[in-house]
């Protein structure tokens, strides 16, 4: 079945264009794999190199935190959960810019959510390694964090998106600020 409608022919060629950030090669199927080119200079913005960069400082100090023996009274039930819900919260957010970029899809959603329930529940089974208890509640907290994270980073995108103006740069006769 080809495609007859010109708008549409328009619109595949200007998009095959701007699918050609190495070198003037096409992109193919297996480089839109999530990470494949995470960090090839032309395919990543400033804003997401500095998330990518306060995810890795952010994570190691997540692991470090979670896996150091507790030093004398801990917060209680309900302080470790606050903190288990926050960190992950603050982990998703940041995986999210560092994935999703501006225009993030539902499968970038579930890439985060299902790699912080994953990091959630080794990080619970692997305290038990350094004398620390491994709790589920923890881990709901954990996941709990990461969908309050994703949700934020979800409002976020939606209020850059609504600042952005909805102009076309390839239309003729159109200015940008």
């Amino acid at each position: 079945m080809a495609i007859t409608c010109p708008r549409i022919l328009r619109r595949v060629e200007r998009i095959s264009r701007q699918n050609q950030p190495l070198g003037g090669r096409r992109v193919t199927g297996l480089m839109r794999i999530p990470f494949a080119g995470i960090f090839e200079s032309r395919m990543v913005s400033q804003l997401r190199r500095v998330a990518i960069t306060v995810l890795s400082i952010y994570w190691l100090a997540l692991f470090l935190g979670t896996h150091l023996p507790l030093s004398g009274k801990g917060m209680g039930d309900h302080g470790d959960k606050l903190i288990h819900f926050l960190a992950f919260a603050g982990l998703a957010f940041l995986m999210s810019v560092g994935i999703g970029g501006r225009h993030p899809t539902w499968r970038a959603y579930l890439v985060v959510l299902s790699a912080c329930a994953l990091y959630g529940g080794f990080d619970e089974f692997s305290q038990l390694f350094v004398g620390r208890h491994c709790d589920v509640w923890d881990w709901i907290a954990d996941v709990g964090g990461t969908a309050t994270g994703l949700l934020a980073y979800w409002i976020v995108t939606l209020v850059a998106q609504a600042w952005r103006p909805a102009v076309d740069p390839n239309e003729p006769g159109v200015a940008l600020r």
